[in-house]
């Protein structure tokens, strides 16, 4: 096989991310904290960072109440948080002061602008940043690699102009992402081969527990993290410590472990 279709696109084009239901619901709200959010924000914090079904639509809604009232460009970046603003003081304390990123700001200023609607706005930062810079850099890459042509037919033009041009009940509509499309779909998908969607994720939290890791979670408390940028190997090394005990920290271990091989591998080049 030389030749593949990939999926990537449908997602920004056609309304497929949840954080459009909830940019919707923020926007509907007038970015004010409804009744009750102070509560949903205690229940969601007592959840793992990862959840499915009602507990995930919880844990959502609690991320709602808690950034609902932060400009739009840092409740974007929210959603792609790690880190909680607390645990990132801890683990860097030198670090500068928090700020939006100015690009990401820029994108929803021009948005506003040109008279987008809330989820139109989140289709276009997704387009031109997460969907550029992260899925299609990813995919170009890795089909690349084994010499395989991968094509994007949800990102046809005439596609991508339908999906932005739609109205937003079209895209995202209580709690449904997809509407039109899922409509579409019904008529030639049997019921029977529909299922959620599911994502192909590493499970990284598992390995970090394992006996093989052991060298790894030795180094990320006394290595490049700590020594050349600074990370404070007492925090560090307590997030390693709760992850043993239990916590679901995987991917806040694993995203360490990349920083710290780029940091040596930095260390390497100017040596």
């Amino acid at each position: 096989m030389t030749v593949a279709l990939s999926g990537e696109g449908g997602d920004e084009a056609l309304g497929g991310y949840t954080r459009y239901t909830w940019g919707a619901v923020a926007a509907a709200l007038g970015e004010r904290p409804p009744p009750g959010a102070a509560l949903v924000r205690q229940v969601a914090a007592a959840l793992p960072s990862r959840t499915r079904g009602p507990l995930n639509l919880v844990r959502r809604a609690g991320k709602l109440a808690e950034t609902i009232v932060l400009p739009e460009a840092a409740r974007y970046l929210s959603w792609f948080d790690l880190f909680t603003s607390a645990e990132r003081s801890a683990l860097l304390p030198a670090s500068s002061s928090e700020g939006i990123d100015a690009r990401v700001e820029g994108l929803f200023a021009k948005g506003r602008a040109l008279g987008l609607d809330p989820v139109q706005r989140l289709q276009y930062a997704d387009i031109r940043t997460f969907l550029l810079d992260n899925l299609l850099l990813k995919t170009d890459r890795l089909s690349m690699a084994h010499a395989l042509e991968v094509r994007v037919p949800l990102l046809d033009r005439a596609v991508l102009e339908l999906g932005l041009s739609l109205p937003a009940w079209a895209k995202v509509s209580r709690g449904t992402t997809k509407v039109l499309l899922r409509k579409l779909l019904r008529r030639y998908v049997p019921a029977a081969v529909r299922r959620p969607k599911r994502g192909f994720e590493i499970p990284v939290d598992a390995w970090f527990r394992s006996p093989f890791t052991a060298e790894l979670r030795a180094s990320l408390t006394d290595g490049a993290l700590i020594r050349s940028l600074g990370f404070s190997r007492d925090a560090v090394k307590d997030l390693v410590s709760r992850h043993l005990a239990g916590a679901d920290f995987g991917r806040k271990i694993f995203a360490l472990a990349v920083l710290d091989s780029w940091a040596r591998q930095q260390i390497r080049g100017v040596a």
